[in-house]
């Protein structure tokens, strides 16, 4: 596979710019005017336009200049009035973080006047594999966007997809066969999980730990058949194989759950009294903490039983943890920059009819105390800054800013009238 990696990502927009002719050929004539749409956000409404926002902008957590709908309200309207149909389907929605991308979506996609379709499979990769073939036969969408349950299972039905003319858009875990983009953090690293080992390499040098007394740190496994949890392994380790003063637990499996990583949070910490740290790999973050709580010693960092708590994945509860100092930090892989990416991209692609990247990653970062309400994650705080359950008020990401410029501009109808001469 082509990979694109992020210094090659501007060339690519500005490739398919120029090489606009060569993409499939866009829909004519000018699409009909949009139904009235529910959100008042033109193309000009910002951030700082928005109540609900003010705080945030004036501590600097969000960019006040981010778009709330660049697209336009009737962006993602056919020629022939009709919506353009976007299928989410997603590993499981029992994950906070999941859900409210799955609410998230939702909204951007009617912002821009399209019709939003949501599939929770919750863990099963065959009724995964039914929705997108029932999509196929049925024609009811025109772009599925495809969180696989599993790498290897899910790759045939998103090879027919792919055939039959409807473009697969792969997000945070990759599947084996065709499809037209894959957007992911690079989670075997650099800049993917290895991020969260390294704060416990710093933090075993800075507190003095040695290979005779060394950090002993718990990391949680969500499922070892599932490629993407051996990525995150594999980057965890990537600094900690490196340092002679920390030794690493592995668990049994998660599969995500709270349930399951509370259980295994309390058993090992019951059968290791030497554990002073936990990694957990996805989901089940908050089961971990309350696993930790329960044993009396989820206590602030400045507290001498303390344990050192990093995660992949957060959620309302872990955050609320860093705030109180119980929880020490946790990765970008807060979704909402995946999921964002994704849409712009299926944007471009569907709605644009251009080309897009075979592979685009974006670059994770530590969270921690001091820098959480620090715009990380391209005009937008880390996840869940902005207001939780009120999705409508949540901006959309601004490629071209920091932490990378991505090179990725939004997908706009003024650029859609451009390529499409109306």
């Amino acid at each position: 596979m082509k990979k694109f990696v992020i210094p090659l990502v501007t060339a690519i927009i500005v490739a398919i710019l120029i090489f606009a002719g060569c993409a499939k050929p866009a829909p004519a004539p000018a699409p009909a005017p949009a139904a009235a749409t529910e959100f008042p956000y033109n193309d000009l409404t910002t951030a700082a336009d928005i109540v609900g926002l003010e705080e945030l902008i004036a501590k600097g957590s969000v960019n006040p200049e981010l778009k709330m709908n660049p697209f336009g309200v009737d962006f993602a309207v056919k020629p022939d009035g009709t919506p353009y149909r976007f299928a989410y389907t997603w590993v499981l929605l029992g994950i906070d973080t999941l859900s409210q991308a799955d609410n998230e979506m939702n909204s951007y996609i009617r912002r821009a006047g399209g019709e939003y379709i949501s599939f929770n499979p919750a863990l099963d990769a065959q009724k995964q594999i039914g929705f997108i073939e029932d999509t196929v036969s049925l024609g009811t969408a025109d772009a599925i966007i495809l969180h696989a349950v599993n790498e290897a299972l899910l790759a045939t039905a998103s090879t027919l997809a792919e055939d039959s003319g409807i473009p697969v858009f792969n997000v945070d875990i990759e599947t084996h066969g065709k499809k037209t983009t894959y957007v992911h953090h690079k989670m075997e690293g650099p800049l993917g999980s290895d991020v969260v080992g390294q704060f416990f390499v710093d933090k075993a040098n800075e507190l003095g730990y040695t290979e005779a007394n060394p950090l002993t740190i718990l990391e949680v496994w969500i499922e070892r058949a599932m490629e993407n949890s051996q990525l995150r392994h594999q980057g965890f380790r990537l600094p900690i194989d490196q340092a002679d003063n920390i030794v690493v637990i592995e668990s049994v499996d998660s599969f995500h759950l709270d349930e399951n990583t509370a259980n295994i949070v309390m058993d090992n910490f019951t059968a290791y009294p030497e554990l002073k740290g936990l990694y957990v790999q996805g989901g089940g973050g908050a089961g971990g903490i309350e696993g930790l709580r329960s044993l009396g010693i989820l206590v602030g960092r400045d507290e001498p039983d303390h344990v050192w708590v990093a995660l992949n994945d957060t959620g309302t509860s872990e955050v609320k943890e860093v705030d109180a100092g119980r929880v020490d930090a946790f990765s970008t892989h807060c979704h909402q920059d995946m999921w964002d990416m994704v849409t712009q991209l299926a944007f471009w692609n569907v709605v644009l009819g251009q080309p897009v990247p075979e592979e685009v990653i974006l670059p994770m970062n530590l969270v921690a105390f001091e820098n959480i309400d620090t715009p990380l994650v391209w005009g937008n705080p880390v996840y869940p800054r902005l207001p939780t359950g009120q999705w409508d008020l949540w901006p959309v990401c601004n490629f071209r800013l920091a932490p990378v410029d991505m090179g990725v501009d939004y997908p706009t109808k003024a650029l859609r009238m451009e390529l499409q001469g109306y």
